[in-house]
């Protein structure tokens, strides 16, 4: 950052192409994955933050609008971060149904296998 806390170019272009990856850099300058609990609490703060300037503002400045589009891309950027931990935590639950059942089977299998040889049919 520059002396007066303004964003530049290069950080600029690090922050495009670490999204590109999956990664989400904080205000602290930590990288964090997109869709982790830092990163989702890192842009909430950032939305509260630009909300108070926002609201500092007087209506129909451009200060205001310039303040508007930033609170837009970043409730664009929550709603892909709750999207990436809502298809992770889908994704989850759906390899331990599928684990659960491969169990489930086996067991069938088992008893199935104990059953035929207590009938006598197999050895």
């Amino acid at each position: 950052m520059s002396r007066y806390r303004l964003v530049e170019n290069d950080e600029v272009g690090m922050m495009i192409e670490s999204s590109k990856k999956g990664m989400h850099r904080t205000l602290e300058g930590q990288m964090v994955r997109v869709g982790s609990p830092e990163c989702r609490a890192d842009i909430l703060k950032r939305m509260d933050d630009m909300s108070y300037h926002r609201n500092d503002q007087s209506y129909g400045s451009d200060a205001r609008a310039y303040f508007s589009g930033i609170l837009k891309v970043l409730r664009r950027k929550l709603r892909e971060t709750d999207k990436v931990t809502e298809t992770e935590v889908t994704t989850v639950a759906q390899e331990e149904m599928l684990e659960k059942i491969h169990e489930s089977k086996k067991i069938d299998e088992q008893t199935a296998e104990r059953m035929l040889k207590l009938a006598g049919l197999i050895d």
